[in-house]
């Protein structure tokens, strides 16, 4: 209960701070909504599964002394398991999200970055990023969630941020 506390105070604090900021060129805090595809982990269970549909929600802030974000991350990806629609898998992630961004010019921005979390409130799982941040509202990201042996798949997305 702590943790979430926490969390609902540092957001309110970001967009306090957004609404400070003076500097247009530079964004305080990005929402963003993004759609991708997943590709599950070959595995015993998923045998050269399909792709399947992603959809996610995430709020970074970004600090302007430091090229490092970090926010919250909302996803929920199904892995194709057959043709059969019962046997897909729903995996649902509230990740935690740090990027470095390492190349910023005008219309470009290069990150990698990491995160963890709950795994479909269950248990604990890990994710590793590289992304694009394009015309300052486009988002190009490859991830690899790390969850557990059957459930890992990577995903490529494509967001728009505001």
């Amino acid at each position: 209960m702590k943790k979430i506390i926490l969390l609902i105070v540092l957001v309110v604090v970001a967009i306090l701070a957004e609404a400070q900021q003076k500097d247009k060129k530079f964004q305080r805090s990005d929402i963003e909504v993004g759609f991708g595809v997943t590709f599950g982990a070959d595995n015993y269970r998923y045998d050269n599964g399909g792709m399947g549909p992603q959809i996610k929600l995430e709020y970074r802030y970004n600090f302007k002394s430091i090229p490092i974000d970090a926010g919250f991350q909302i996803a929920r990806s199904v892995l194709i398991i057959s043709d059969d629609l019962d046997d897909n898998n729903k995996v649902d992630t509230d990740f935690i999200v740090v990027n470095y961004r390492f190349y910023k010019k005008q219309n470009i921005g290069l990150y990698t970055g990491v995160g963890g979390g709950l795994v479909n409130s269950d248990y604990m799982g890990a994710a590793m990023r590289v992304g694009a941040k394009l015309f300052n509202h486009i988002n190009l990201c490859l991830e690899y969630k790390f969850i557990n042996e059957e459930d890992s798949h990577a995903s490529v997305n494509l967001g728009f941020f505001f």
